[in-house]
C-alpha cells in the first residue's frame, strides 16, 4: 500500500507501508477428504497437525505401574493430544543410510527389523503419506518423520486435564531407535488417520470432522 505524505508545502513524497498478509480461513473437511488430499501429495513435504488418541488402545500405556504394579487408574479414560510437525513421503531406509554416512558410520550399523506395517504406493511406485497394517490392510495410518512434537497434554474423554506427572508411571517404554546405529536417530512415526483433528498443508489449515 502506498501513502502520500506532504513533508513541505511544495513537495510530496510516497511512502510504502507494509500490510500484514491476511490469514486464510480454516477449512472444515472430512477424514475421507483429508485422505484424498494427502494422496495427491507427491514428494517429501512438511505438514503440521494435531493428533488425539486414546492411550489404552494405542499401545502407549500399560495397565499397571511399571515399578509398584499398582493398577492404572487412567486406563479406560486417558487421551493424549499433541501438535506435531513432520515430513511425509519420506524414505525411511534411505534417510537412515544418508545420516549414517553423514555421521561417518557404516551402513552395516543399521539393523533393519520386520515392521508390522507396509507403505502404500501409487501405481507409478511413488510413496504416499500412508501405510497399512500387514495383518489387516484395511487399517490405514499416516506415516511420517517427526521433526517436533509440541503442546503435549493428557486428558479424559470429556476434556478434564490429567497431569503429565501422574500419567508417567503408566506410560509404555518408548523406542530408542537403537537399531539405526545413529547418534541422532530419525524418529519415524505411524499415527491413526482417524485421530487427526487438525492439519496445516501447503499453508492452509484444515479442521477435520468425522
Amino acid at each position: 500500500m502506498n501513502v502520500a505524505i506532504k513533508d513541505n508545502p511544495t513537495k510530496t513524497v510516497t511512502v510504502k507501508v507494509k500490510t500484514a498478509p491476511v490469514a486464510k480461513p480454516v477449512q472444515i473437511i472430512s477424514t475421507d477428504k483429508l485422505v484424498e488430499m494427502l494422496m495427491l501429495e507427491k514428494g517429501a513435504n512438511i505438514i503440521t497437525f494435531t493428533h488425539c488418541a486414546t492411550m489404552s488402545k494405542s499401545g502407549k500405556m500399560v495397565q499397571k505401574d511399571r515399578e509398584t504394579k499398582v493398577a492404572n487408574p487412567y486406563w479406560d479414560d486417558c487421551f493424549k493430544t499433541q501438535d506435531a510437525n513432520g515430513m511425509i513421503n519420506f524414505h525411511y531406509d534411505k534417510g537412515v543410510l544418508r545420516r549414517l554416512e553423514k555421521e561417518g558410520k557404516s551402513a552395516d550399523d543399521f539393523k533393519q527389523g520386520e515392521s508390522w506395517h507396509q507403505p502404500i504406493l501409487r501405481t507409478d511406485g511413488t510413496l504416499t503419506p500412508f501405510c497399512s497394517k500387514k495383518s489387516d490392510p484395511r487399517q490405514i495410518y499416516i506415516r511420517f518423520m517427526l521433526n517436533a512434537s509440541n503442546n503435549v497434554r493428557y486428558h479424559t474423554a470429556n476434556g478434564q486435564k490429567i497431569e503429565t506427572e501422574n500419567v508417567k508411571p503408566y506410560l509404555a517404554k518408548r523406542s530408542d531407535y537403537a537399531n539405526q546405529g545413529l547418534d541422532k536417530p530419525l524418529i519415524f512415526q505411524v499415527w491413526g488417520i482417524d485421530d487427526v483433528t487438525e492439519i496445516t498443508l501447503n499453508g492452509q489449515k484444515y479442521q477435520i470432522i468425522r
